[in-house]
């Protein structure tokens, strides 16, 4: 029986430990339910020609999972992270963008308020990007410069983003990689992709008439106005520890 594993031509793994997960799920209140995992690992006794057995469940230590962590990140090699990144695991990472100018698109012959705007050029408020897996997510700042995890964010004024920041992308081509090089082309689905609807997200800006009397004011201007920003009750670090 193989007992091992052959990766490239010169390397060979023993097979010494195996781990085990056990699940159940938890009903809470409204019946609502959860999932509890707990997973032990087993020393593996691997005798000549024979059947792999597994030994006594041990307790999965910290060392342990530092180590696995560990040869995980080697496979996924190392990152020089930009300046503009404010937090990453493996599968998420957040940047800001400072305030700028962007040409922008929109749908208008769904809505005659946006005729001859699309395709211009706007100010934009500076943001806040969260990419997770395949997903990105995005927040408005109310002041150009690096947020802190303490920092307010508000609604990004934008058709397509729901109230909880979520972007739909629709068939915009999103990256597949989970990787910090790929900003640029997040940053390029989101703004060449046309505004096309608005989501769950009810207020998006201050100005009377909202989102089309507020893009529609800003055609040819230099800067956004930041006191037009929908507060969205959350801190960076609550938003990002939502999601």
């Amino acid at each position: 029986m193989n007992t091992g594993i052959e990766i490239g031509n010169n390397q060979c793994f023993r097979l010494t430990s195996a781990l085990l997960v056990y699940k159940r799920n938890r009903y809470m209140a409204h019946n609502s339910s959860d999932t509890e995992e707990y997973v032990t690992v087993h020393d593996v006794d691997v005798p000549k020609d024979g059947v792999p057995t597994l030994g006594p469940a041990c307790p999965i230590t910290e060392t342990f999972v530092n180590e696995i962590c560990r040869n995980i990140a080697k496979i996924g090699g190392i990152e020089i992270l930009p300046e503009n990144i404010l937090a990453k695991d493996r599968a998420t990472f957040v940047w800001w963008v400072p305030a700028q100018i962007q040409q922008m698109y929109f749908r208008e012959g769904e809505n005659p308020d946006l005729k001859g705007l699309s395709g211009h050029k706007f100010p934009q408020p500076a943001l806040a990007f969260m990419v997770n897996g395949r997903s990105l997510s995005v927040r408005a700042l109310n002041n150009s410069e690096r947020p802190s995890a303490s920092t307010p964010l508000a609604i990004a004024p934008y058709w397509n983003v729901g109230a909880s920041g979520g972007v739909c992308l629709g068939t915009a081509r999103t990256p597949t990689k989970v990787s910090v090089s790929t900003i640029p082309q997040w940053e390029k689905c989101f703004f060449e992709s046309e505004f096309t609807h608005p989501s769950d997200a009810r207020n998006l800006t201050k100005i009377p008439g909202g989102f089309t009397a507020l893009w529609r004011s800003l055609k040819g201007k230099r800067t956004f106005p930041s006191e037009s920003l929908v507060q969205s009750g959350e801190t960076l670090e609550k938003w990002i520890m939502r999601n």
